[in-house]
């Protein structure tokens, strides 16, 4: 991994807020030179209230990842803090000394939690001494998903405001916000936006490979990809006024492809059917 310098907190990125600079020339057992300035180095709290690093990201489920070593005190009880990650409590009484079994010894403590409001904090606060951190990592694992739909919360927050999908502005994975024949789950996975005609993911190439009859039912079946929905569509006649009609519900791709079935379709007059990606 590459590690950055400390540096405050500025909004839309991440950084520390209130603290001190520490430094312990210590040689950390078991660490290789190029990493031994990472231990040695540290953010200490400076007052009761302690310090804290924040992160603006998109929502989604994160590991947190704390470097720790003892490199002033030398005997158990000497320094004692609290950490929480997102105002959850996620050690108490930590003893950096008594957890890593002695003085100079690296420590590194895993955590994993979710963010839903678009900022990730990790505070230090002290009980005996000073709260301390050498290094912090924050890399996201996941995604949170308010709904069952295939869009994950950060997604349609940038986009519409709200995490679950709405009928009135057409936020719904299936839904069309922006009238361009492409549904917003299709959007999400090609990484337009839902609500820019002009930005529209370009229509895979898929066919259909066979129309058969089954009973009175008509069974269309072609090639699909699994980040498109396929809808199967017939009309009456071609050109003119006849117009063509959804038939079923919107269809998921898969990698085999889809059979798309007109009910009844093979009953009375001929018919013309179609697919459309979306």
């Amino acid at each position: 991994a590459t590690w950055l310098s400390d540096r405050p907190y500025s909004l839309g990125g991440f950084g520390y807020s209130t603290g001190a600079v520490g430094y312990v020339a210590n040689t950390i057992t078991g660490i290789c030179a190029s990493a031994q300035s990472l231990y040695q180095r540290e953010r200490y709290s400076a007052s009761a209230g302690g310090f804290y690093y924040q992160f603006d990201c998109p929502e989604g489920i994160y590991e947190t990842t704390l470097l720790e070593a003892e490199t002033y005190w030398s005997t158990v009880g000497q320094r004692v803090f609290n950490v929480f990650i997102q105002g959850r409590q996620v050690l108490t009484n930590l003893d950096i000394l008594a957890r890593a079994g002695g003085k100079n010894l690296p420590l590194t403590l895993v955590f994993t939690n979710a963010v839903t409001n678009a900022q990730l904090q990790v505070l230090f606060t002290p009980v005996v001494d000073n709260a301390r951190i050498s290094g912090l990592q924050v890399r996201k694992i996941g995604d949170v998903f308010s709904d069952a739909d295939g869009i994950p919360d950060w997604w349609r927050l940038a986009y519409f405001g709200h995490a679950l999908g709405q009928v009135g502005d057409n936020s719904r994975a299936a839904d069309d916000a922006d009238g361009d024949a492409v549904s917003n789950l299709t959007e999400f996975f090609s990484g337009t936006d839902p609500l820019s005609i002009s930005s529209r993911p370009t229509a895979p190439v898929f066919s259909i490979t066979q129309v058969a009859v089954a009973g009175t039912d008509v069974e269309v079946t072609c090639s699909t990809l699994t980040n498109w929905n396929y809808q199967l569509q017939r009309a009456d006649a071609l050109g003119g006024t006849s117009a063509w009609t959804n038939i079923g519900a919107l269809m998921s791709g898969t990698p085999t492809g889809l059979t798309l079935t007109d009910p009844a379709g093979a009953a009375g007059t001929a018919k013309f059917y179609r697919v459309q990606a979306r």
